[in-house]
């Protein structure tokens, strides 16, 4: 990611009520946090110091590839995580019904929601064949990097 580009996500970052952003690529993990009482901006590279600046309530972290480990009691149970922060959609549009809902079957490669980011909607998909077990957001919620929407029982 090119610093402008960074520049321009901690701005938008900042004007938005999110407090918490993570995006991922190539081995790289770049983390936007906000924080009441913090004034300090970091960026780090393999566990590195680089540069350090005052700021106004947000924490950058700039760090290798981490993991996000699911952990599933049922082995049957599949759990669809948001890939981004954003705001969660159950269904198209507010006047259309829920892409599903509990006991909906989905296959793989069935749109089960969309989570709108910087004005982007994009359409989540199911992967794997089952039963809708659980739903564990509502409409128009903002959900984080890595939180379970959508609970899959296999089939």
């Amino acid at each position: 990611m090119k610093i402008n580009d960074l520049k321009e996500l901690i701005k938008t970052i900042s004007e938005s009520n999110i407090n918490l952003f993570e995006y991922e690529e190539s081995g790289t993990k770049i983390k936007l946090s906000k924080e009441i009482n913090m004034e300090s901006v970091s960026i780090k590279h393999d566990e590195e110091k680089v540069e350090t600046k005052k700021c106004n309530e947000k924490l950058v972290s700039y760090e290798p590839k981490e993991e996000i480990v699911e952990i599933v009691e049922d082995k049957n149970i599949k759990e669809i995580l948001s890939p981004m922060v954003g705001m969660f959609y159950g269904s198209p549009s507010p006047n259309e019904e829920n892409f599903v809902k509990v006991g909906s079957r989905v296959k793989k490669g069935d749109v089960i929601c969309i989570i709108e980011a910087m004005k982007i909607m994009n359409e989540i998909e199911s992967d794997v064949d089952g039963v809708v077990s659980e739903i564990n957001v509502k409409d128009e919620e903002m959900v984080q990097y890595g939180q379970c929407l959508i609970k899959i029982e296999a089939c």
